[in-house]
């Protein structure tokens, strides 16, 4: 998925190509074991001939094919070529498995390379198709990955982390130590529920070689209990921005899918769309208001930053997305109604959705006049960008955390943009962070 979100060329960016794309190489790399048989090629694997059920070629033919052979997957540190404006990490697992790895275009702002890794040469640096076969390296499934030019070998990052929630909320603090930033939103997207339990390993293989390494394996697979065991020991001001979308699945014939059932695709695609659009469907809606909600992100005024006793709050609300960009025009014109502000206790902060609508103050630019989102737009560096400057009075306690929040076209709960809640104090030291890069 970070792949693709990343590297697909433009073309190979829709939902369909993407869907399609997966279907072949699941096609390609599962319709057949190393010994065409499945019996055949476990009975070879316990041997010693074949370490892993089957070939990766396949796939390695599928992602050259799709992203192209000589395609860089992160422009490298010291590179001049363009980058992706979506900053992604991957995880995988090097040393036959021993040491988790995470590979990403976007450097640590203080440098701490632990376990991570960005290379600085262009020939150092892993090819789509290389990082496909690191990142798909499913052990007894799919051979390790070895990469020549930096003499490393690669197995899939779900032997440590098959739900990769918890790198996540770990590499926000690498990125933005020290409360560099709040969190926004993290939304997990599963592959599935299973309703049926996994069979028991055959009663061949559990003598071998391969018993301890699949069952870690099928550990890290129950990717629900994963998440349960993060939401359960988070603080509960990041519960309250834990989402995940896991819908259930199941074979055609009602069993368990294993990794490698590629005939129960078509069927599985089937199950999910129906999902979305039935018991997800609200799950849906809800983190696509977040999402939209935080397009929006507050920027200090240079002149008055954020600080504990001041008498008014000031800044500019802005937006990530490209100026004068179709996707930020269609936005203020079709899904943004206005912008609001008020101020909570801390015990207040899981509930902001509730507050009364007398509790909060319509945002205005600062001559106090009401904008449509429309034409929230000013001359900045001979390019009109989005920006609504605004300033609201600051009587209350430095203590109280105050909100930005936006009501979105038929939403009838604001929703706070980027950041917040969060204090003067906090806006203010967060004023003063590195910029991602």
């Amino acid at each position: 998925m970070a792949l693709a979100l990343v590297m697909a060329r433009a073309e190979d960016r829709s939902y369909e190509a993407m869907i399609k794309f997966f279907q072949d190489a699941a096609t390609r790399t599962f319709r057949h074991s190393r010994a065409v048989f499945d019996v055949g090629t476990k009975l070879l694997m316990l041997l010693g001939k074949y370490g892993s059920k089957y070939s990766s070629e396949p796939l390695k033919d599928a992602l050259s094919h799709f992203f192209g052979k000589e395609t860089i997957l992160f422009a490298p540190a010291i590179s001049r070529g363009a980058q992706s404006n979506t900053r992604v990490v991957v995880t995988t697992a090097k040393d036959e498995g021993g040491s988790e790895y995470l590979i990403a275009n976007y450097n640590r702002p203080k440098g701490n390379w632990e376990r991570f890794e960005r290379e600085d040469q262009a020939a150092d640096d892993m090819r789509i198709w290389e990082a496909g076969l690191a990142t798909s390296a499913a052990p007894f499934f799919l051979p390790p990955f070895f990469k020549s030019a930096t003499s490393a070998d690669y197995v899939d990052g779900a032997v440590y982390a098959n739900c990769p929630a918890k790198v996540a909320l770990e590499e926000k603090e690498n990125l933005w130590p020290d409360g560099g930033t709040s969190l926004d939103i993290l939304l997990s997207l599963g592959t599935g529920r299973q309703v049926k339990t996994k069979p028991k390993i055959l009663t061949a293989l559990r003598y071998g070689a391969f018993t301890p390494l699949l069952k870690m394996f099928d550990r890290q697979m129950n990717t629900e209990s994963n998440w349960d065991d993060l939401v359960r020991t988070s603080p509960a001001d990041i519960q309250a921005r834990l989402y995940r979308l896991n819908p259930a699945v199941k074979g055609r014939n009602g069993g368990y899918v294993d990794i490698d059932d590629e005939d129960e695709v078509d069927h599985l695609l089937q199950l999910v769309e129906l999902w979305t659009t039935k018991e997800g469907l609200l799950s849906i809606q809800h983190i696509s208001h977040i999402l939209i909600a935080n397009m929006f992100y507050f920027e200090p005024d240079p002149r008055k930053n954020p600080e504990a006793g001041a008498k008014v709050f000031c800044g500019s609300i802005r937006s990530r997305l490209q100026h004068k960009s179709e996707s930020l025009t269609f936005l203020l014109s079709n899904k943004i109604s206005s912008f609001w502000h008020t101020t909570v206790h801390r015990t207040e902060v899981p509930y902001i959705g509730s507050l009364a609508h007398s509790r909060w103050r319509l945002v205005k630019n600062r001559c106090g006049v009401t904008i449509e989102p429309a034409q929230m737009f000013v001359e900045e560096d001979m390019t009109e960008k989005f920006r609504l400057d605004f300033e609201v009075d600051c009587s209350q306690s430095g203590a109280a955390h105050h909100v930005l929040a936006v009501q979105l076209a038929e939403v009838p709960v604001k929703i706070a943009i980027s950041g917040f809640p969060a204090t003067l104090v906090e806006l203010g030291e967060r004023s003063k962070g590195q910029w991602l890069q």
